[in-house]
């Protein structure tokens, strides 16, 4: 198993994303763009993929903007969601109120 100071080549996609993570958060940025942070990741590696942004937020103020294909798992954590159909804001809503409409879970979520 790669250690702390192992190359990142020598890490798997998975075990890279973290170090990833670290690396942004180093200069402590106000804001975290976060474009598709589960892409390839196995289940348990996309909980800690979701679980830093969101640490950070609610810790310590960070504000995260993430564009993610596992829409009901982003929204059950962002405070604010947006719904973007043909290139227009569809809808803005916190994410837990979006999880709720029907015509979202349908769209988006399949039911």
């Amino acid at each position: 198993m790669p250690s702390a100071s192992s190359p990142p080549g020598s890490l798997s996609f998975g075990q890279q994303k973290p170090r990833e993570f670290a690396m942004a958060v180093m200069n402590e940025p106000e804001a975290l763009l976060l474009d598709e942070p589960s892409i390839g990741l196995e289940p348990r590696s996309i909980d800690v993929a979701f679980g830093m942004p969101s640490d950070l937020q609610h810790r310590d103020g960070k504000t995260n903007v993430m564009v993610e294909q596992k829409a009901a798992r982003g929204l059950e954590l962002e405070d604010l969601g947006h719904v973007i159909v043909s290139d227009a804001i569809a809808m803005a809503a916190p994410g837990r109120e979006l999880l709720g409409e029907r015509d979202i879970r349908r769209l988006l979520l399949g039911g």
